[in-house]
This record gives structure tokens, C-alpha cells and sequence, in this order.
């Protein structure tokens, strides 16, 4: 109570209503065209970066999944893989001085390549297929059928070759290859 009675004595005659009044009289001037911080162009700049983002990946990765559903690229890639098996089969071939495995390996090479180019399936190339389809080519040809006949040659009369006749062949198989690869990409 006496803390009450104090607490009334300091404000003397005047109530507590009336001693509230504004720090300032004066507000100042005041702007009615506020621009909300929505309205910003950097605002709305930040706000479209995710989206821009988002938009970017999603482009990307829907490239990405045509280029690895298209039937060309699919049928490249399987015929890039079989050659390199082709490759590496005639590489241990050549190791172990297996002159037959070496040819044969050789002529799914490029079986395996012109099967891609052609459409066709790369066991049923024959020789006269390398004659009725690579006319305008005619070294081409030429190294592509002595490699056919060289490896029919090899199978049927176990011939043998020594190192430095197969390393000279393996860079005309891939020489060939090699050949019709750009020959490929017209």
C-alpha cells in the first residue's frame, strides 16, 4: 500500500493518461509510395535463380537420357565394346603366338565395324561383301579383304607367323580399322 501511495505522489496532479504523449510531435514526411520488398528487381532476381537451376538440370539430364536411349549411339557403343574385346583377344593372341586366334580375332574386328556401318550382323560379312560395298575404297578394300583371306588362309593351314609378321599385322588391322571408323562418321 505505502509503495502504491509514493508511486501516486510522484505523478503530483497529473493522471498516468495524460502524461503518455508521442516522443515526437512531429512524425515527419511521410512516403505513401512504399514499394514492397516482393516488387524489387533483386528480389526477383534471387527468387528466379533456383528456378533457373532447376530448368538447367532438368534439361541436362533429359539430354542425357535421349543420347543413351538413341538405337545409334546404343549399337556404336556395343560395337565399340565387342572391337575392344576383338582388340584385347587378338593382343593375347599375339602374346602367345597363336597365329590362327590372331587372324580370327582380327576378322570380328572388322566384321564387328562394318556390321555397325552396314546394319547388318557382323558374323554374316563374308568377302564379297567387302567387294560389293566398299567399291569407291580400293586400298581400303584391298587391306580389309587380305585380312579375310589371311585369317581363312591361317584356319585352314595352321600357318605360323613370327612376332615381327604379326605385330606388322596387327598395325594393318588397326590402321583398317582405324580407316573405317572416319570412313564411318561421313
Amino acid at each position: 500500500l505505502r509503495s502504491a501511495a509514493v508511486h501516486s505522489e510522484s505523478y503530483g496532479s497529473k493522471t498516468f493518461a495524460e502524461e503518455l504523449v508521442p516522443n515526437k510531435m512531429n512524425p515527419g514526411h511521410l512516403t505513401p509510395t512504399l514499394v514492397p520488398v516482393i516488387l524489387n528487381p533483386w528480389f526477383l532476381g534471387s527468387q528466379s535463380l533456383p528456378l533457373l537451376a532447376l530448368a538447367l538440370t532438368w534439361g541436362i539430364l533429359r539430354q542425357r537420357e535421349r543420347r543413351a536411349n538413341d538405337p545409334a549411339r546404343v549399337k556404336a557403343r556395343a560395337a565399340n565394346r565387342a572391337i575392344r574385346i576383338q582388340l584385347n583377344a587378338m593382343n593375347g593372341a599375339l602374346h602367345d603366338r597363336n597365329a590362327a586366334a590372331f587372324f580370327e580375332a582380327a576378322r570380328r574386328a572388322l566384321q564387328e565395324r562394318l556390321g555397325e556401318q552396314w546394319g547388318m550382323k557382323p558374323e554374316s560379312i563374308a568377302r564379297s561383301d567387302l567387294e560389293s560395298r566398299l567399291p569407291g575404297d580400293r586400298p581400303l578394300t584391298m587391306q580389309a579383304r587380305r585380312i579375310f583371306e589371311t585369317a581363312d588362309a591361317v584356319a585352314y593351314s595352321g600357318q605360323a607367323y613370327s612376332d615381327e609378321a604379326l605385330n606388322e599385322w596387327r598395325e594393318v588391322v588397326l590402321k583398317t580399322l582405324e580407316e573405317l571408323g572416319k570412313r564411318g562418321e561421313r
